[in-house]
């Protein structure tokens, strides 16, 4: 191919190992030909993105649903007044998750993300993009 013709040099000889799992991975690439050498790259596999598919606001609380990550992990979630507020944080390793003793009358801003812990290492995904509600 013309615009990717080193693509072939590397198949030969190339591995890669827990490139699959959510930590960190690393692929070694050899070159052939006139092309020598090996470079050993590592990288990190973080969880995928949350998606947030519902938020229902009841009497000075809030309940949050989204989709589920596959890798075995927890879930982050952070939310706070729309204007000034600090974040606060809980985490479950269930899909929904309710919060309790939020303030009326308010608008408050939610997002959530994946995590694992992997060799005492934390790996986060992406945070969800944000979502307001109100409160009643």
């Amino acid at each position: 191919s013309t615009l990717f013709p080193y693509t072939t040099l590397f198949r030969s000889g190339s591995a890669y190992s827990n490139n699959k799992n959510i930590g960190t991975a690393s692929a070694l690439i050899k070159g052939i030909g006139k092309y020598m050498g090996t470079i050993n790259k590592t990288f990190k596999i973080k969880p995928a993105q949350v998606k947030i598919t519902k938020i229902k606001s009841g009497n000075k609380t809030v309940s949050v649903k989204f989709k589920k990550v596959k890798g075995g992990v927890k879930y982050q979630l952070a939310y706070k007044i729309k204007k000034g507020g600090k974040w606060k944080y809980n985490v479950t390793t269930k899909n929904t998750i309710k919060i309790n003793n939020v303030k009326s009358n308010k608008k408050y801003v939610i997002k959530v993300r994946a995590m694992k812990k992997v060799r005492s290492k934390n790996y986060c995904g992406a945070w969800s993009k944000q979502k307001t509600v109100n409160i009643k």
